[in-house]
């Protein structure tokens, strides 16, 4: 039929619920990290300077830390668009670390910046999408209180990052857990478009 005065006020309201609730997610939920991580950082200084002081966080808590983060795979002079996701990847790799290290991990076992990246000479953020994830994977070990406290730890509002896998395995008889865990930084753009999948898939 013909929408009335009314019925159209009331879609109106509700769209403009709609619109404040997404803005609300994208504020709570979207990547943030530091300045020195945003497209303008030295990509070069800081793929050598994020492991350095994450080693030596690690070696004041006496935790064990990887002799590489993953980063050697990438040329030397990035494109400027992969620079930009590059520098996201090290911002999420040190709050990642920074979280396994508040919670009492007693390792950090390997860390792939560029888990996910099946070309290392091209980026994975897609322009005009509403949603763009950028993955990375991390191996630590310890007890059970310090997994849940990391994991509760990378889901802070303002802070958030998205679990998207965690695979943990216990030692016999003990409270010790090795845990593989993938999180994503999520770049949300709220007038991009939503990827629709290809049938059959």
């Amino acid at each position: 039929g013909v929408p009335t005065d009314e019925s159209l006020a009331r879609a109106e309201a509700d769209l403009e619920q709609l619109e404040r609730e997404l803005n609300t997610l994208v504020a709570e939920m979207s990547l943030k990290v530091p300045e020195e991580f945003t497209g303008s950082g030295d990509w070069l200084n800081l793929k050598l300077d994020v492991p350095k002081r994450l080693r030596e966080e690690s070696v004041r808590q006496s935790v064990t830390f990887p002799e590489s983060i993953g980063c050697d795979k990438v040329e030397e002079e990035p494109s400027r668009e992969l620079r930009r996701e590059l520098l996201l990847r090290l911002g999420i790799v040190e709050r990642v670390c920074r979280a396994a290290l508040t919670a009492g991990m007693e390792k950090i076992i390997s860390v792939e910046t560029l888990y996910g990246m099946e070309e290392k000479s091209e980026s994975m953020i897609q322009s005009g999408r509403f949603l763009s994830v950028l993955p990375v994977r991390i191996k630590v070990a310890g007890t059970s209180e310090a997994l849940f406290s990391m994991i509760h730890g990378l889901q802070k509002r303002g802070e958030f990052l998205a679990v998207e896998h965690v695979a943990a395995s216990r030692e016999s008889g003990q409270d010790y857990f090795s845990a593989e865990i993938v999180v994503g930084g999520l770049l949300i753009d709220p007038q991009g478009s939503v990827a629709v999948p290809e049938e059959g898939r």
